[in-house]
């Protein structure tokens, strides 16, 4: 059982964490410091969309043949990954439902105050996790990433938040 913590988000609030376990180990970065995920966070839940979305599209593919151009139909997949991620790890607020900085025990963020800090190293090495269970390579996955911060800074620029592109491309 990983060791209770508390964090807080920007704002002060005190929010419940853990370290990230996977198989009873705890989990550390690069820093050599044990990632913090919320209190509620469940490795094989978290992952289990990522492997099931892979397993449906490959099922489909196997199926589908309406596509007779392989690049159509490996176009169209791609499409549907990179759109899913995205709706997975959004970065615009209310927070997303991979996006553990701004979804977490059961809450979604409405403002900067309620992002966790603490949980930015733990969600690059999740979304890392989620682009490998996908099937993604690392190129692949740093392209979704940069353009997930592309979008997330458009669509701040759009909604008219002042500084929110800086802000957005800073916290991933």
């Amino acid at each position: 059982m990983s060791t209770r913590l508390t964090v807080y988000s920007k704002g002060n609030k005190a929010v419940p964490a853990k370290y990230l376990e996977i198989n009873g180990e705890v989990i550390r970065g690069p820093s050599g410091n044990p990632y913090v995920v919320p209190a509620d966070f469940d490795w094989n839940t978290y992952m289990g969309k990522f492997e099931r979305l892979k397993h449906s599209l490959e099922a489909a593919e196997k199926v589908d043949r309406s596509h007779p151009d392989e690049f159509t139909r490996a176009g169209g997949y791609a499409s549907m990954v990179y759109t899913f991620l995205y709706r997975q790890f959004r970065t615009a607020l209310p927070g997303s439902p991979s996006d553990i900085q701004r979804t977490y025990d059961g809450y979604t963020a409405k403002d900067r105050a309620d992002v966790v800090p603490a949980f930015t190293s733990a969600a690059s090495f999740l979304y890392g996790a989620a682009c490998a269970a996908l099937g993604l390579s690392e190129e692949e996955c740093l392209a979704g990433g940069g353009a997930q911060n592309i979008l997330s800074a458009m669509a701040a620029w759009y909604e008219g938040r002042p500084g929110a592109t800086a802000h957005i491309i800073r916290d991933n």
